[in-house]
């Protein structure tokens, strides 16, 4: 079941929608503001982001802006009542994947969000074994342990997967840092070590070394 952020300040429509959906393979997490959004993100991981544009105290053209500079890929697509094409060239802009109009079927919403998600995973049930029983599969990036799935932050899970690109090899400070902020933001080397801590409560203590003064290697 794929995880949809579902990001409308319509509370009538969202929930017009959330009950259609329920009769397909898509697990919603609806929010009202582009910064309940950014909340939910940090504590969670989704698959596929559905944005109204004009949010109340925010833009979802701005919000999918800053998660593209924070080297968040993940497919987008803006449900929105403007018909205005200059709009939706902004959207596409930003990288935005597609941009639908309200006034369209639920159905056609419906297919092309699984186009979006078969485009976006065309692989499925690539595991690779971790430290303390865990699995993460690369393609839908989810880090799990007897079949449920482990919380991560969006940063927590960005740097297992560098590090699980490299496994045995060690993952510059340089590479971790331009790979968890935007060049415009400063970067945290504490923030990384409060991640690697949290990676190692779940893949083992001895999982992850520190390599001192060069970075961190996985050692699984």
């Amino acid at each position: 079941m794929h995880k949809i952020l579902f990001v409308e300040d319509d509370e009538l429509y969202a929930s017009t929608l959330i009950d259609f959906f329920s009769d397909y393979e898509f697990e919603i997490t609806h929010v009202k503001s582009a910064t309940e959004a950014l909340e939910k993100l940090y504590r969670q991981n989704f698959d596929l982001y559905l944005l109204d544009i004009n949010l109340k105290n925010s833009n979802g053209i701005d919000l999918l802006n800053k998660l593209r500079n924070s080297n968040d890929n993940r497919p987008a697509l803006f449900l929105t009542s403007d018909p205005s094409s200059k709009t939706a060239l902004e959207c596409f802009k930003v990288g935005c994947d597609d941009y639908i109009r309200k006034q369209c079927d639920i159905v056609e919403i419906v297919e092309r969000i699984r186009v979006s998600i078969k485009k976006n995973f065309p692989q499925k049930g690539i595991q690779i074994e971790l430290g303390n029983d865990c699995i993460f599969d690369p393609v839908l990036k989810i880090l799990s342990k007897d079949n449920k799935e482990l919380e991560l932050a969006q940063k927590e899970l960005i740097l297992l997967e560098i590090l699980v690109k490299k496994i045995g090899v060690t993952v510059s400070w340089d590479e971790i840092g331009s790979a968890l902020w935007a060049p415009s933001e400063n970067i945290s080397f504490a923030s990384v070590r409060v991640y690697v801590n949290t990676l190692k409560k779940y893949l083992g203590k001895n999982s992850i070394l520190n390599i001192k003064g060069v970075g961190y290697k996985l050692a699984v």
